[in-house]
């Protein structure tokens, strides 16, 4: 009975401990040993030093808090994600420690999601499927000394309200621990929606996109890092998102600006769609230049332009410099001037004051330098681009309409103009011409005979009265198409020609009248 007691007893210890997971240190050799079952069969807490080379996908449950996975042995142990749709290692618990592997295959090599916290250190995460670590859904990491390289997408992706160290383990570190983000076929680190980095310390180079992208509504602090040669900018700031780029002075390494030794081949630095950014550039650049702002979109995320508007309010612009009742209020809109240290040249302005709304066009403010030349240009159609000139004001005050280069106070592309002393002067030049004929006689008095003077006042103003002739009455040589207006110089034509033959016939009286005075002698 008592031998019966004690293998009863030896049977229930024993399935207690197979049944309850210990903690402590625990050893799995991958090359005959499953990482994952040894995680399933330890409890919270447990650190697995873990060699060899593990062919399969890790998931660190909620429940597998404080896990620790150290890579250990030579060469280094290598966790291959066989399961080309699922991360290579999924962290759901908290306060799990990745450390000492060469990460590959998989999805994403790390992913800490849901919650989950990770410190990720002095790994190499290498020709993933997709992303080399990816933070989301308010997960949270500390990632150090790290290689991260050749992975198809982003090297990092911070998204969707989580948050990451990287670089650093404590704001009382005086040393980076930075990361090498390298060659990774998107963009090297990128932050987005609703989501926060400190990113301190790092070498990011040779990315096809940006080195470090902020992006929808996120925010980064960027510092002491060296940002080189990557496919578009050092760093892209976009959708309304921010970044501190150190401080204004400090040798810290969360106050030293970013560095650029081998240009990025866009801009050093790129802001975009309402994005803010505060610090010190550093030496960042790019072929293009150090900085680049635009475009910029109010009530659009995708804006076309570098300022794009989409006001739901009709469309409506107000500016102003004051909101104060019953103040003059003016607004002015300029452009930076050919030469830089001039004053920048004036488009317009407009002001409101207590008796009268004034809007200025090319001038009328010290704040910039009048415009040598105003344009105004129209299309007939909805598609055409420059259109053409309609009207011209010139420095000199001349004015031309459907010509740029008026020679007369008031021109018209047909050579109308009035001249300097106020006189309109039609055009009249044979190469504007065409079908010219002799007006003939009988042509001439006919239409003088069928011309009506008559006095009259225009309605506009009944008081002026005038003499002429109305446009629907006049014979048909001198109306004109729509028979609502005349040419005095039609008219004068006309009176030119019934003149020209009445003095014929005056000189062939004369002459007539001599022969008759010598017969009478």
């Amino acid at each position: 009975m008592e031998k019966v007691k004690i293998i009863c007893g030896l049977v229930v210890i024993g399935m207690l401990l197979w049944v309850t997971p210990s903690i402590g240190q625990v050893s799995v050799d991958c090359s005959g040993q499953s990482l994952q079952t040894a995680i399933n069969n330890n409890a919270a807490g447990t650190t697995f030093n873990v060699s060899g080379t593990c062919n399969e996908n890790i998931v660190i449950w909620e429940t597998r808090e404080r896990v620790t996975l150290n890579g250990v042995g030579t060469p280094t142990p290598t966790i291959n994600g066989t399961n080309t749709n699922s991360p290579t290692i999924m962290v759901w618990g908290q306060g799990v420690t990745v450390t000492g592997f060469t990460i590959s295959g998989g999805q994403d090599g790390i992913m800490v999601y849901k919650g989950g916290t990770a410190t990720i250190n002095g790994n190499t995460i290498q020709y993933i499927g997709r992303v080399g670590i990816n933070v989301i859904l308010n997960g949270s990491a500390t990632i150090t000394n790290n290689t991260i390289s050749n992975n198809p997408s982003a090297g990092i992706i911070i998204q969707e309200n989580a948050s990451a160290r990287i670089g650093f383990s404590s704001t009382s570190d005086t040393v980076a621990s930075g990361n090498t983000i390298q060659n990774n076929g998107l963009t090297g680190i990128y932050v987005s929606y609703l989501s926060n980095a400190r990113i301190v310390g790092n070498t990011i180079s040779d990315n096809t996109g940006s080195g470090i992208a902020v992006l929808k509504l996120s925010q980064a602090d960027i510092s002491d890092n060296d940002i080189n040669h990557n496919g578009l900018n050092g760093i892209t700031v976009d959708a309304n998102s921010a970044v501190f780029l150190g401080e204004l002075s400090g040798d810290t390494i969360f106050t030293r600006p970013n560095d650029t030794t081998v240009n990025n081949l866009a801009w050093g630095l790129r802001s975009t769609n309402g994005s803010y950014i505060y610090g010190r550039l550093g030496t960042l650049n790019g072929v293009s230049g150090v900085k680049s702002f635009g475009p910029e979109g109010i009530g659009t995320m995708s804006p076309q332009y570098d300022f794009d508007v989409v006001a739901p309010n009709n469309g409506l612009i107000r500016l102003g410099n004051t909101e104060t009742d019953s103040t003059n209020k003016v607004a002015r809109m300029v452009v930076r001037h050919y030469n830089n240290a001039e004053e920048p040249v004036y488009l317009f302005g407009a002001a409101s004051t207590s008796t009268n709304n004034f809007v200025a066009f090319g001038g009328g403010s010290p704040v910039g330098n009048a415009a040598t030349q105003l344009d105004l240009f129209t299309a007939e159609t909805t598609t055409t681009p420059v259109g053409s000139p309609r009207i011209t004001i010139k420095g000199n005050g001349y004015v031309g309409i459907g010509t740029q280069t008026p020679s007369y106070p008031l021109e018209m592309v047909s050579g109308a103009h009035v001249t300097a002393g106020g006189v309109w002067t039609d055009a009249s030049s044979r190469e504007y011409k065409d079908n010219i004929e002799a007006l003939a006689t009988e042509e001439a008095l006919d239409t003088l005979k069928e011309l009506n003077p008559v006095k009259f006042a225009y309605k506009t103003d009944r008081n002026e009265k005038h003499v002429g002739f109305i446009a629907e009455e006049v014979p048909e040589l001198i109306a004109t198409k729509d028979r609502k207006g005349l040419s005095a110089m039609d008219i004068v034509a006309v009176l030119t020609k019934v003149v020209q033959e009445q003095q014929k016939t005056i000189s062939t009286m004369r002459e007539e009248l001599k022969e008759l005075q010598g017969k009478v002698r």
